[in-house]
């Protein structure tokens, strides 16, 4: 992923796409979520990753990103 396309996220994922973004399933990813290996924040039973934490993750800045892109 580039900077430029990482700049192009929403703010919030589904469990799916940021499981994507890591190579998972989207089986691994729930997985992943129930072990507290990819972050979530829940909204009743509404789950959705933080695109910053996962670019954090993977060593992107998303402030890094924003700059580069302009």
């Amino acid at each position: 992923m580039t900077l430029i396309e990482a700049r192009q996220l929403p703010t919030v994922l589904t469990v799916e796409q940021g499981g994507r973004l890591f190579g998972l399933s989207r089986s691994a990813a729930y997985e992943a979520v129930a072990r507290g290996e990819l972050p979530v924040i829940r909204f009743g039973r509404r789950m959705v990753v933080p695109t910053a934490r996962v670019l954090s993750m993977l060593g992107l800045d998303a402030a890094e990103a924003a700059a580069d892109a302009s």
